[in-house]
């Protein structure tokens, strides 16, 4: 996964490769190499990164990986908007730069055939201003449940403080609501909203009780009045007929 970055006149390139399927645990894996290198250049995500704008192919665009983006807004006071370019369409200066890595090592190994990976990492740390690093996968265990607006519809998604929102199209268009969760926090959520159930119930029979209750002491001194009125009643009489 290669990635150009910019930020406050700063700009370079992280090659991440892996001798692994380039799936969405590598993915994650590569973004977080790719932070840690740039912590070592004192650009620091929630620190003097407050918002971060990624413009992908289709390769990051997995329901995990917009998860672990989703998962980095919970954890650091950032704003990340991933930005997706159409199918066979868009061209970034990462695009160039592969390109020109790929030149590089054809031209190295003299048009044989490539049969390491130090060739491929040689041919990169050659590029100007690129740092290439061979990382390690680590296993992304998040298992995310499908989108509940399906994810290919959305070119832009906006992941802020654990939310996510997203539009067709980038820079145009309303955002709208799209949650990303893994089976554990949606059933989590469902416990939670049984707890919170229950504890609505058992509020609204300790109410009924207590109104029951209110009534039956409202009766019972309704009862002690009445008893009280006929006593009175009683001995008026009884002092009028001694008169």
């Amino acid at each position: 996964m290669g990635v150009y970055y910019k930020f406050n006149g700063k700009a370079g390139f992280i090659d991440n490769f892996a001798n692994k399927p380039h799936d969405h645990h590598f993915t994650t894996s590569a973004w977080e190499t790719t932070l840690e290198e740039l912590e070592s250049k004192g650009i620091f995500l929630g620190g003097n990164i407050k918002r971060v704008i990624i413009w992908s192919d289709g390769g990051l665009k997995t329901k995990e990986t917009l998860h672990y983006f989703k998962g980095l807004t919970a954890k650091f006071p950032t704003k990340i908007n991933v930005n997706y370019f159409a199918p066979y369409h868009g061209h970034s200066e990462a695009d160039g730069h592969f390109g020109l890595g790929k030149q590089t090592m054809r031209n190295q190994a003299e048009n044989g055939p490539i049969t390491s990976v130090e060739q491929v990492l040689t041919a990169f740390a050659g590029l100007r201003e690129t740092i290439v690093q061979n990382i390690g996968i680590v296993e992304n265990q998040a298992d995310v449940i499908p989108l509940e607006n399906q994810i290919r519809k959305w070119f832009e998604f906006e992941l802020e403080g654990g939310r996510c929102r997203c539009r067709e199209r980038s820079h145009e268009g309303e955002f709208v609501d799209n949650e990303i969760k893994t089976k554990e926090e949606k059933e989590k959520e469902k416990e939670v909203e049984k707890e919170q159930k229950e504890k609505e119930k058992k509020e609204k029979e300790e109410q009924k009780q207590k109104e029951k209750e209110e009534k039956k002491k409202e009766k019972k001194r309704e009862q002690e009045e009445k008893k009280l009125e006929k006593q009175r009643s009683k001995k008026e009489g009884k002092e009028r007929e001694g008169k």
